[in-house]
């Protein structure tokens, strides 16, 4: 969920702007698909040529992540007040589909692997809502680059009729939580930049650990692993992409199993709002 905060940031045009950011990514353990879609109009802040205040701005729009478990809607606010620091506020409708991928409800905090999850026949559709903070800090000292990307959410999903049980399996974060959650995801990382990026072809090559809380369920998983961001080319139709494998250290079910794999293309489009 994290892994497109990692991306290089398009730099902020001079006057207001657009801002579209189109996001595919493909995963292994658990198995999944998602498209992320966010549009925005931006305006810069404070600009000056101090190292912290050239590319700040501010952004509200729209923004939209679909899967084959679920179509989730919503608003999103964007603040860059220094170029080391961002938060990304958002409110969105969720929404979990019918059939093979919907939500599946639990008793308690193991047996969510696809394994046991694929023989299960009790899944349903379901509704709610989330309110999402996102704040990430940047920081670049000669090659080395380091990032701290964070994410606080709400959650509340409707109980369907008839189901009892204190926990559902929650596909878009991979973790067993409560109807009414408290989620928490935390991914540093510390990366070496081989290649700048800008004019030339990109490359940040690194480590990577990511954790996951579910203050209400007691879930929570921790993985360590590899990052890798890759812009081989220059032109705008040439998307990032960012690969992440990851072993379990902390999980319920996935210690010394398969690890997480990731894979990410992101696509960045900037126009002004007018033509000078």
């Amino acid at each position: 969920m994290l892994l497109s905060l990692v991306i290089a940031a398009a730099h902020a045009a001079d006057a207001p702007s657009y801002y579209l950011r189109q996001s595919v990514g493909f995963a292994g353990w658990p198995t999944g698909a998602i498209s992320e879609t966010r549009l925005q109009v931006r305006t810069p802040l404070y600009r000056s040529e101090s190292m912290v205040f050239q590319d700040t701005y501010a952004g509200a729009g729209v923004r939209l992540d679909a899967s084959p478990a679920f179509v989730n809607p919503g608003v999103q606010i964007s603040l860059a007040p220094i170029d080391i620091f961002d938060i990304d506020l958002s409110a969105t409708f969720l929404g979990y589909l019918p059939g093979p991928f919907g939500i599946l409800p639990y008793d308690g905090l193991t047996s969510k692997l696809e394994v046991v999850r694929d023989t299960r026949d009790d899944q349903s559709p379901a509704v709610g809502f989330s309110l999402d903070a996102n704040p990430t800090l940047k920081l670049k000292v000669g090659p080395i680059i380091g990032f701290d990307a964070v994410a606080i959410s709400y959650l509340h999903i409707e109980r369907p009729d008839g189901v009892d049980a204190p926990y559902v399996y929650e596909p878009l974060r991979d973790m067993i939580v409560a109807w009414d959650e408290v989620y928490l995801e935390h991914q540093p990382a510390l990366l070496y930049e081989a290649m700048p990026g800008g004019e030339k072809p990109l490359l940040y090559v690194g480590a990577t650990w990511r954790q996951r809380y579910a203050f209400v369920s007691g879930d929570r998983n921790g993985a360590l692993g590899l990052l890798v961001v890759a812009k081989p080319g220059v032109k705008p139709i040439i998307p990032t992409i960012i690969g992440c494998a990851a072993f379990y250290v902390i999980d319920q079910d996935r210690v010394g199993a398969m690890p997480f794999l990731g894979l990410q293309a992101n696509w960045i489009v900037e126009p002004p709002l007018a033509k000078k």
